[in-house]
């Protein structure tokens, strides 16, 4: 797969210029606000006041001043900068449904992008892959991104494991399938001992509305020979009841960090899928 088609022109502008914080809604910049272009400020306009001698002359607004004589000087808002380790699930299960892989790598690319435009430190994990690769904040910090995730998707599978050395200040993601190949009540255990992260997981529409309600016919390709198959009436009962438990699961190590586990389904168009991105951004902080 070349890079146009991992990552389309509409996901790398959307992931190239956001900067969303809790505090926007989780709504995208839009034309015609403020930006600092001073280093380390936010920018994210606040309001305006009083020019006082002493201030910085390049944050006076001299629009305001052609047009009414009056110096304003223009404020921003401060955030608190924040670390992130994103931890890329690259293992069989999600490799099997490669819709699956190529989600989870443009949902990082769109997150990262948030958190870097937003002045936030990025690490990238891929599986158990020894070593972590470290991004510094800002836009210009996207390409190295981006290039990770190009490199990684090349590489072998990696098993995923959910336990990690938890670093002060610094919020994790964990974005899977979270499907255990040694089972449910394996993955509950280990969820439950798990350091405190954000799972995001990556799922389709089959998974959490399955449409098997009726009978239907299997047929031999090679005889011709057809199989009437009566779906059993208690089924779907019994699965709903064991999704429901795999989703309590994984929201306790998001409870732990004073957040919440994300859904991510993946079988939607690219619009929404930048929305959804927006979602699990504003919803899990």
């Amino acid at each position: 797969m070349n890079f146009g088609e991992l990552f389309p022109p509409e996901l790398l502008a959307a992931a190239g210029q956001w900067r969303l914080r809790p505090e926007h809604g989780g709504e995208p910049l839009s034309a015609g606000r403020h930006s600092s272009p001073f280093s380390g400020d936010s920018g994210d306009f606040r309001d305006y006041r009083d020019y006082t001698p002493g201030d910085d002359l390049r944050r006076i607004d001299w629009n305001i001043y052609r047009r009414h004589r009056k110096l304003l000087v223009r404020r921003y808002c401060d955030f608190p900068r924040r670390k992130h380790l994103l931890i890329l699930d690259n293992s069989r299960s999600v490799r099997f449904r490669p819709a699956r892989a190529l989600a989870e790598w443009r949902l990082t690319a769109l997150l990262g992008g948030m958190m870097l435009n937003s002045g936030d430190s990025v690490k990238i994990r891929i599986g158990n892959v020894p070593g972590e690769v470290s991004l510094t904040s800002g836009k210009s910090s996207f390409p190295a991104l981006l290039a990770v995730l190009v490199r990684a998707w090349g590489e072998a599978e990696s098993p995923l494991s959910l336990r990690f050395e938890p670093v002060a200040g610094t919020h994790v993601w964990i974005i899977s399938d979270f499907l255990d190949p040694d089972g449910l009540e394996h993955l509950e255990l280990v969820l439950r001992r798990s350091p405190a992260f954000t799972p995001i997981r990556i799922c389709e529409s089959e998974e959490e509305h399955p449409g098997l309600s009726a009978a239907v016919r299997l047929i031999d390709a090679e005889s011709g020979f057809e199989a009437p198959v009566a779906p059993d009436p208690e089924w779907r009962k019994r699965y709903m009841e064991r999704l429901n438990r795999f989703k309590t699961a994984l929201e306790l190590p998001a409870r732990r960090g004073g957040g919440r586990s994300c859904n991510f389904n993946i079988s939607v168009t690219l619009t929404e899928l930048l929305h959804q991105a927006a979602t699990v951004w504003r919803d899990a902080i």
